[in-house]
Formats: C-alpha cells, structure tokens, sequence
C-alpha cells in the first residue's frame, strides 16, 4: 500500500466522534500536505491558528469549540470533512448528589488493551456504607484534551489522570477507585465546598489511598525502590554521600507529587497506601522509614543531591496515621507554617486543606469555609489567631516578595522566601528575646480597626546592610557565598559587645543559633558547632582571604554539618549590623535606617520601618520582618540589662 493510501485509510477509519481517536489523528496526522508530490506527515505550530496565521498552507483549525475539526482541500487532493463528529458521544452530565454525606464512587471496566480508552461508569454512594474502594492521591499536572468514556458519555481528563487509570485498570475485573477530578463535579461549586468538608473521612475510609507519581520517563523506578528498601533498614550501610548510588533516590525525591499541599492531608489520613511510579509499586510505609533515615542520618545526601523534598516526605510520614501520628500536639499556626514551601493552585485553600488535622486550638474549625478574596482570608484568619493565641508569634511567619506587601502584620502564606528563623513545634527550646516585657498586649485601631497595635521597645537601628544571600539548591554556590560573606565578616568585626570571640559571633549568626537539625543551640554543644564551622572554615582555605582570630580544633569537626545549617538560616536573608555593633540575620528587604525592636509577645526580634506618611507624634510602622540579632535572642549578658532598662512604647504596624 502506498503512503498516501496508507494515510488516506487512517484518516477514514477514525472512529466516529471518539475525543481520543481525534487526540491521536491531531497529534500524529494533524496536518496533511503534498511534498514533491507525495503525502507526508506533518505537526502544527498551533492547534488555535487560523489558516490565515499559519505558514504551513494546511492546518486544523480550532476556532470555536475544542471538538470542532474539519479537513481542508490541499494542492487539489480533497480528503473527508471531520466536524463536529464529537456529537456521537455527548459530554457527561452528573447526577445529583443526594445529600452531604453521599459521594461518587468510579468503577472502571477491565480491558486487556493498555492502550484502549477508559469507561468506567459513577455511583453515588452513601459514605456511611461505601462498599469498599481506594483512593487516589496524585497531581493533577498541565491541562490536555484527554477523554474516558462514562456511562456512554464522554468527559474530560488530564492526561497523569489519564495514564494512571490505565495503569490501575484491571484486565478481568472492576475496580472501584474515588479521584476528585472525577468523582468531584468541577463545574459546581457548590458541590465542590461540601466534597472538600468530606476529604478527611473519604481518604481515612479508602480500604488503601494509591499515590501516583507519574510515568517511569528515565527508567530510574526499579532501582530507586530498591535502594529505598534499603535505607528503610536501620542499619543498612549506605554509600558515602557523593556516590552515584544515591541518584534514582534523588530522582524518586524530585517527583512532583512530594511537594503539593493537598497530598499532605491525603496521604496522612490514610490507612493503608502504595506508591506507584510508572509500572513499579512501594509500601508507603516503606518511603516512611527510608526517608525517616535519610533526614536524620543521611543529611549530606540531602546537601550533596539536594533532595528537599525528603523534608517533605519526612513530614508527610511524620503526621501520618500509618507514622503512629499523635493527635493534638501542635497548633494549626505550626501546620501552616510547616506546610508554606508546599504547593497550592488556590491559594486561600492552604487554610482548607490544613483544616482536617486535629491541633491544639480550634483556629481552623472557624476557617472550613474560606470564602472571599485570598487576602480578605488572610486578615480574617490573622485577625482570628491573634486573638485567641495572645502572642505574636504569627508575625515571625511574616515574609514578603519583592516589596513591602500591604497590611504587613498579615502573614501571605503563599510567599515563602525563607525558612523560619524561630523554631518550630511544641516542646522545643526557643528564643526568648521578650522576657522580662510587660505581657502581650493586642488591641487594633484605625477607621476600620485594620491597623495592629502592640508594644515593645526599639533596641537599635540598623547601621549596614549587606547582599541577600540567595537560596541556591547548589552546595558549590553556598560554599562560595558564605566564604565571601565571612571574609568581610572578619574584617569588619573586632570586639563584640557581649565580649564573645568574633569567630564564635560569625558561627552562630549565620545558623541562627540552630543546628543542622533546626534546633536551638545549648551550651553543652557549643564545642561541637564551633568545631564544624571551623572545619568549614578550614575546608575553603583555597578561596579564603584570611583565618578567624581564634582558630578551632576542627578534627573533631563536620563541615556539611554547619553548611547544612546555614543553609536553612541563611537563604533569601541578609546580614546587618546595628548602631550599638551588634550583628543580625534579617529579612532580605531590610535596609539602613530600620529599626530593630523587640516586642511584648514577640519571641524574636522584629524589623520595622517607620512609615513615610506618618507623622512624628503618631508614628506608624510596616513590618519587615523576624530577626536573628546575636547577643539579646536569649537574655544573655549585657542585652539583657538593655532590654531590662528600657521602657516599653507603642507600635502601630500597618
């Protein structure tokens, strides 16, 4: 058969109307043309030119309706008009949903074709007497014109759905499965509020949640499940940090899935769950442990290969049930500040999405509901926690992008350029900067009330600021930054005003007094972190300029260690210094001329800058943000007969 029959036959034996048969002929014949007179195979610059747009003199035109094709006539070969074939199978329409307690349950029919459109068809179920079925926990990825067939209808799909039903589809049998694409109505919104109330007790119910990762591209599943069922052992002899052994286990790490909000509820409420990755299948809880391991034993694995993600997934096993998670031990602030580097396409939903999890306020039962703008649901929910928590804890969460946000006392959860410099979770050593402070005081003022008013003291001004230090994944550019940073640091700081050696001023400054570990630094471990910044030290002779004043044993000493820790400390912030010597870690919009206050309330300092329109008997101030300054963080020597002496004024932040 020749190649113009060959594609001519093709083109005629399209199955009529189905959306996927369409798919495959727009992606593979989309555009026919005549080439030295003989067919060939091309693909359009764009499905949504017209013709007059295009340089190619055939194409498909997409101008009204996404299922409306037809074929136009080229070099005098005619070939069939496909439009509006869709019409064969109609797009699906929902039945109703009987009350708030009900669901839709998706059965997919077997095939043995890989290949082959999914049916499947929807049942609406009581949740209460659900038969039993599994749940799916995935991303939902870039929009695509993928279709299955339900009920005889057609409904749209994204293709990583698409792939997985393919993949969980049975050759023999029904499978029950819940999707939220599909068993949610995305077009009623209405629906889509009371589902989202349904998610904790519809993943908690699921006989097993499946987590989908994707498709297999590079082939790395095979090995990074084995090597992850190694690390899971406790005592399993790993490879040194920089052995290719560990790049499948950073491939695994780097999947998307890991790094999404809404897979945190998923996945912790679950009670029994697998991993799929293309055709290969772990235990969740099998990830757990091996990521368990990594986090607290292999942390220069996580430098080396810069695999943050085992953060997350350390945290996702962590408040899992299937973890052994204890209910009630943290406040809702905690989760939202933990979960701010995760993903979310809806960003009001973060406060949502957290709101199954059992905490030790009530913050988010009042917060369910999330309706309005994303920032009027901010300053509601703000509003709300400073009210019932009585600290100021919630500014430290406080970040902005490139400039001052407005209502700068409201966290925007969705901004994160910085690790939080207060540690966090309950029953862990903190700062502690406004003891001896008259107790937190919370009021609100202006026309609206929109403006918070606190009080405190102002500890100094900020003097000099120098460059951000960026949060760079890569261990070579963090090297280098920190060593240029602490050349000048040397230069420039000689007698401290706590009396402390300068080395040991630089050390703890740059990790926030926090250890790889993110926590506070006792006095017993002092000898330790020194002993690794001086490794570190020792470790960049060939680009340093000059030794500390005082130099350290650094035999004893572990120079990813301190990386690692300035690392969490030191990205997306800058380095200052303050009138009175002290020197601090800030945020990265600070600038001369700021001031750095400590607030009643307020374990950690703050920066704050006096407002331009403000007049001088009624100052008010833009928060820019939390502050390491060493030397008052604790109490300590002479900041704390600075603070002791000083008397507390009023601060209207705006």
């Amino acid at each position: 058969m020749s190649n113009s029959s060959a594609v001519l036959q093709e083109v005629n034996c399209i199955i009529a109307g189905d959306p996927n048969e369409r798919y495959r002929l727009n992606t593979s014949i989309a555009a026919v043309k005549c080439h030295k007179g003989r067919l060939a195979y091309t693909t359009p610059k764009s499905h949504h030119k017209t013709r007059s747009q295009s340089k190619d003199p055939f194409v498909l035109t997409d101008r009204k309706r996404p299922h409306k094709y037809e074929w136009k006539v080229v070099s005098g070969h005619a070939f069939r008009e496909l439009s509006d074939r869709a019409s064969a199978y109609p797009s699906y329409t929902y039945e109703q949903l009987s009350n708030e307690k009900t669901i839709r349950l998706m059965e997919i029919e077997p095939s043995q074709d890989r290949t082959s459109t999914v049916e499947c068809c929807l049942k609406v179920v009581s949740l209460a007497s659900a038969p039993s079925y599994e749940a799916l926990s995935y991303r939902w990825g870039k929009k695509d014109d993928r279709y299955l067939r339900c009920g005889g209808e057609s409904l749209s799909i994204r293709r990583n759905l698409e792939d997985v039903l393919k993949r969980l589809r049975n050759t023999h049998t029904q499978r029950v499965i819940w999707t939220d694409a599909i068993c949610i109505n995305q077009e009623d919104p209405k629906e889509k509020e009371g589902q989202l109330k349904l998610m904790r007790e519809i993943y908690s119910k699921a006989a097993r949640v499946l987590i989908w990762l994707g498709e297999d591209v590079e082939g790395k599943a095979e090995q990074a499940f084995d090597r992850i069922e190694s690390l899971a052992l406790p005592k399993y002899d790993t490879p040194i940090p920089i052995d290719p052994w560990w790049n499948p286990v950073a491939a695994f790490y780097s999947c998307a899935w890991f790094s999404r909000l809404w897979v945190f509820q998923e996945i912790a409420m679950a009670i029994s769950a697998n991993v799929l990755w293309g055709s290969f299948t772990i235990a969740w809880k099998t990830v757990g442990y091996a990521s368990t391991q990594i986090r607290t034993r292999h942390y220069q694995a996580i430098l080396y290969y810069s695999m943050w993600n085992v953060y997350n997934a350390y945290l996702f096993w962590k408040w899992s049930t299937i973890g052994g998670y204890q209910h009630q031990r943290e406040t809702f602030v905690y989760m939202l500040q933990v979960t701010r580097n995760l993903d979310c396409t809806v960003q009001k939903d973060r406060i949502v999405a957290l709101s199954a999890f059992a905490t030790v306020d009530t913050i988010a039962d009042e917060f369910s509901e999330c309706y309005g703008r994303t920032r009027a649901v901010y300053r509601r929910f703000a509003r709300g926690a400073f009210e019932k928590m009585q600290t100021l804890d919630l500014l430290s969460a406080v970040q902005h992008g490139s400039a001052l946000c407005s209502s700068t006392w409201i966290p925007k959860w969705h901004i994160c350029t910085a690790h939080t410099l207060a540690p966090l979770g309950s029953g862990l050593k903190g700062y502690d900067a406004c003891r001896n402070l008259p107790p937190c005081s919370i009021s609100w003022t202006g026309n609206w009330e929109q403006f918070l008013r606190v009080t405190g003291i102002e500890f100094d001004i900020i003097t000099k600021e120098r460059r951000v230090m960026a949060r760079s994944d890569s261990v070579v550019h963090l090297r280098a930054t920190l060593a240029q940073v602490l050349n000048q640091l040397f230069l420039d700081l000689t007698a401290y005003p706590t009396g402390e050696a300068p080395d040991q001023v630089a050390c703890l400054t740059l990790i926030a007094n926090k250890d790889w570990y993110g926590m506070i630094v006792e006095d017993k471990d002092m000898t330790q972190h020194l002993a690794d910044f001086d490794a570190f030290w020792a470790s960049m002779r060939h680009v340093t300029a000059r030794r500390p004043p005082r130099s350290l044993c650094h035999t004893s000493g572990n120079a990813d260690r301190f990386l690692l820790a300035a690392h969490s400390a030191c990205g997306g912030r800058r380095l200052f210094h303050t009138s009175k010597g002290y020197l601090g870690l800030g945020p990265a919009l600070l600038q001369a001329g700021d001031l750095v206050c400590v607030l009643a309330g307020g374990a950690i300092p703050f920066v704050l800058r006096q407002d331009a329109r403000s007049s001088p008997s009624k100052r008010r101030f833009k928060l820019v943000g939390e502050a390491y300054v060493h030397g008052i963080m604790h109490r300590e020597a002479t900041g704390q007969c600075t603070i002791e002496n000083s008397s507390t004024i009023s601060f209207t932040i705006i």
